[in-house]
This record gives C-alpha cells, structure tokens and sequence, in this order.
C-alpha cells in the first residue's frame, strides 16, 4: 500500500477513534447508573468488546500507548465478566477504580485523534 493509502486510512482511523471516544464516554455514564443485571452485563460486554478491537487497531496505526490503556481496561471488564455474577463487584465500584484509567485513556485518544488531524492537513 501506497503512503497515500495509510494517509487515507488513517484519516478514517481517526474518525472511527472519534466514535469511540463518544461511545466510551456514553458506556461510562450508563454503567454509572442503576440497571438490572442482564443490561449491566450486555453493556459491559459491549464495552469490552469495543476495548479489545481498539487494543488491536490502534497499535497498528501507530497509537500503542491507546493500544496499551484499551487492554488494561479491557482485562478489568473481562475480570467482572468472568466472576460469577452472586459475587460480582457493584459496578459504581467498578466504574470508581476504572475512571482515572479511562480519563487516562480519552486523553491517549485525543492526542491520536489530533496526530491523526495533522497527518491528514499535511497531505493537502
């Protein structure tokens, strides 16, 4: 593939990473408030789902440190998944200890997306 090529597909990168930053943020606030255990679970495995396919995108782009921070949160969630749900941690205790690494996350984010914008305006 062509420079241009990896231009372009970082360009589309980027707006994907824009999604997700979004959709982080909107898992975050739902996981927050009260939800019967079969919606909990769902959401968390959206979101877990969504952590591992940006864990193994991002490191090809050129982002590992996003790679990075989106498995160590993703191991967090697959750790609520798998205990069995009798002894399962609240989720706004979840939620509490995973905030400072999610923020952290976002930030990681923001700077891929702004490298990404860069990448983009020095092909025109």
């Amino acid at each position: 593939m062509s420079i241009d090529g990896f231009d372009s597909l970082l360009a589309l990168y980027r707006l994907a990473l824009k999604d997700k930053r979004q959709r982080l943020r909107r898992h975050m606030a739902s996981l927050r408030e009260p939800m019967n255990a079969d919606v909990a679970e769902a959401e968390v495995a959206e979101l877990r789902g969504m952590l591992h396919k940006m864990a193994g995108s991002a490191g090809a782009y050129g982002f590992p440190e996003v790679s990075d921070q989106a498995r160590l949160l993703e191991r967090q969630w697959i750790a609520w998944l798998k205990s069995p749900p009798e002894s399962r941690r609240p989720l706004s205790e979840l939620c509490a200890d995973v905030l400072t690494p999610t923020l952290k996350l976002l930030v990681l984010m923001d700077k891929a997306i702004a490298a990404a914008t860069r990448a983009a305006e020095d092909m025109e």
